[in-house]
């Protein structure tokens, strides 16, 4: 049995959905008040992941829950507190054996400067929700070694669901008829991460009984402003502006190196197509 946790977000209710619609068993966790289909456990208490796992025979594991910036959660240091608990209780918990994929984050690296950051990449972590994907990271690999794969995404987003990425966030503007504004020259780099390639793609992985640490994203490094510009172009009556405010990412313009995956995957850059079809989903909505 797979239990995919976090199947209520984005990331992992993709994977989840995919992995059931290939015929595998799935458990959909998430946190509170969710949907029909869903187990509702509070990953941070101890008493409910034990519980989980005695009730069910967990053979794999995705985890792709976590507490972020723009959750619920403000507080840094219970962002911290809170990704920190759910990896002591589920390293505690879950078997020795199990297979553990873990979705982590390139956020880890120091994105600061111009470097091609490859997994061995500079990890420079300056807020408390970036140190609790690195101490997740090492917390994983202690408990599960071998049999972990540890996937590094960049900025998730759905085909079908809003997020509060950088991408949907031009998109609303474009679509409303609103300039989108850049802070700085525009110049910052960004990749992001289609989840349903992600999704399939993991399912590959899972199969082939891939293990270790690899970075995953679906798109080239793009600065802000020609992503800013493509978004417009998609709306026709977009415009971009430059507001002259300081950019306090202005220097990120690293790029994220997928060399390692590649020689299992093929990764193509679908943005400018992906752009097209959520534009023209939120035209006939």
């Amino acid at each position: 049995m797979i239990l995919v946790t976090g199947a209520s977000g984005i990331v992992g209710y993709e994977i989840a959905s995919l992995f059931a619609a290939k015929g595998e068993n799935v458990i959909f966790q998430g946190f509170r008040n969710v949907s029909d289909g869903f187990i509702a456990v509070d990953l941070t208490d101890e008493d409910e992941v034990r519980k989980l796992f005695a009730k069910y025979d967990i053979t794999t594991l995705i985890h792709a829950a976590a507490a972020t910036p723009t959750g619920a959660i403000k507080d840094h240091f219970e962002i911290y507190k809170a990704n920190m608990q759910i990896a002591i209780n589920l390293s505690r918990f879950c078997k020795k054996k199990t297979g553990f994929i873990n979705i982590s984050s390139t956020a880890i690296y120091n994105l600061q400067g111009s470097a091609r950051l490859s997994e061995n990449g500079d990890i420079k972590c300056d807020t408390l929700y970036q140190l609790s994907k690195k101490h997740s990271e090492e917390l994983f690999l202690l408990n599960f070694g071998d049999s972990l794969l540890n996937i590094r995404i960049s900025s998730p987003y759905s085909m079908t669901r809003e997020n509060s990425s950088i991408l949907y966030r031009f998109i609303k503007k474009a679509a409303s008829g609103e300039p989108i504004t850049l802070w700085g020259s525009g110049q910052r780099t960004q990749a992001f991460t289609n989840v349903h390639s992600l999704a399939k793609d993991l399912y590959f992985l899972y199969k082939q009984n891939t293990t270790g640490n690899y970075n995953y994203v679906t798109t080239n490094s793009i600065t802000m402003l020609d992503l800013a510009n493509e978004v417009a172009a998609v709306f026709n009556s977009g415009s971009v502006v430059l507001t002259g405010q300081e950019d306090p990412e202005e220097y990120c313009r690293t790029s994220i190196s997928t060399d390692k995956i590649l020689n299992m995957l093929q990764l193509t850059d679908t943005l400018n197509t992906d752009i097209a079809a959520i534009a023209d989903r939120i035209k006939r909505a």
